[in-house]
């Protein structure tokens, strides 16, 4: 709602007003009583007049997107990793509250977060991708409530690994697993083990207890966000 006291003009022929942020496509409301003024325990009556032409509002443009490892045009697919900054290009950004990563429908479902760093000119949106954040569409939610699709996400997930360079372990010892981008994996999931193991890591090692009851087989990496990678041991 916009208040008498916020038109620009107003005469019996024109009104004149700046057009909300969080304003949507529609026909316009017209109330003889201001509305923003009314106490919310009054019973007061008025008179709503719509118009007959609808105002379009315009959501955000975006000519690319692009991670420190990656780039990608609308619609299309950009890889990043957690932690990284993803930066957005367009126009109008400034109508942009907050951001939605993922797909409500998958197992992993969606994070929606509103820690973003946008420009004084509007054309450039960034934010650091959480630990959380699933594979998945990227959504801008403008502030209107309206969401603006952008691309698909891909998380890095490790690759180039190798499991103790090929040795066998014992129950109870340490397993040295190495390999690229191993710091996305937060525990590890081992044969007959129903829970799974924290782990210590770093971008090009990682290292876990072997449990007890472990058997042989196949261990599971499990990356924050919910995301698995399998890999025989």
């Amino acid at each position: 709602n916009v208040s008498e006291n916020e038109f620009t003009a107003h005469t019996r022929y024109e009104i004149k007003a700046i057009v909300p942020e969080n304003a949507r496509t529609g026909r316009i409301a017209l109330n003889d009583v201001d509305v923003t003024l009314i106490n919310p325990d009054e019973d007061v009556t008025f008179n709503i007049i719509e118009t007959e032409d609808i105002l379009e509002v315009g959501t955000p443009s975006i000519s690319k997107i692009a991670s420190p490892r990656a780039e990608a045009v609308l619609q299309g697919t950009l890889s990043a990793k957690m932690g990284e900054t993803v930066t957005i290009s367009g126009e109008y950004l400034s109508l942009v509250s907050s951001v939605k990563v993922g797909d409500v429908d998958s197992e992993l479902g969606q994070v929606a977060f509103d820690e973003i760093v946008l420009s004084e000119d509007g054309k450039t949106l960034s934010f650091t991708l959480p630990v959380e954040a699933p594979d998945g569409d990227i959504n801008l939610v403008c502030k209107s409530g309206v969401e603006v699709p952008v691309c698909k996400l891909v998380t890095v997930a490790p690759s180039e690994i190798k499991v103790n360079n090929g040795a066998p372990v014992k129950n109870g010892e340490e397993l040295v697993i190495t390999g690229k981008d191993l710091d996305v994996v937060s525990a590890v999931r081992f044969p007959n083990c129903e829970d799974a193991v924290s782990a210590k890591v770093s971008a090009a090692e990682l290292r876990v207890a072997v449990p007890e009851k472990a058997q042989e087989g196949e261990i599971v990496l499990v990356m924050a966000n919910g995301k698995m990678i399998k890999q025989a041991y």
